[in-house]
């Protein structure tokens, strides 16, 4: 039973080092200034958000696995920024949406389009085999992670 065990330890370090490395790849000036601004727990907020756009305070809360009173400071703290803003609920007035602010999502859309043409810089160097098995080998981790979470539409492939 190592064997998993070590697969389990190179898999997240590999996981680690890649995201490491590629949030310090073409980052724009906005969001490089930003970044060093932000609380580690607000970035993690404001990135959740832009995933899940229109979601609850609730359902941000279980997203970062924080309690609804902490979700709601840095929300706070963001909307303060004009980062994210609210808006009612269009099923229930007592309840509230958070979303990108148009500041949040015109970063956000730079910061992205830089990235990608950094990754696909990069990705040029493999050949066409060896990006579909990476994607392959991402799908396959993503679905690992699915089915600990609870999420089994998927069966992982054998």
């Amino acid at each position: 039973m190592t064997a998993p065990k070590r697969d389990a330890e190179a898999i997240i370090g590999l996981c680690e080092e890649t995201m490491r490395a590629m949030s310090k790849v073409g980052g724009t000036p906005e969001m490089e200034a930003l970044a060093a601004t932000l609380s580690l727990a607000q970035g993690r907020c404001l990135m959740n958000i832009s995933l899940h756009p229109h979601c609850s305070l609730n359902e941000l809360s279980e997203h970062l696995g924080i309690s609804a009173s902490t979700a709601s400071a840095q929300v706070e703290e963001l909307v303060q920024l004009h980062l994210i803003e609210r808006a009612p609920d269009e099923h229930d007035r007592r309840a509230v949406r958070i979303s990108l602010a148009s500041r949040g999502q015109k970063l956000f859309k730079r910061h992205r389009e830089q990235k990608l043409a950094h990754l696909d810089e990069r990705l040029a160097r493999l050949t066409k085999a060896q990006r579909g098995e990476m994607v392959e080998a991402l799908r396959v981790l993503q679905l690992l992670f699915q089915k600990m979470n609870g999420k089994e539409d998927n069966d992982i492939p054998q």
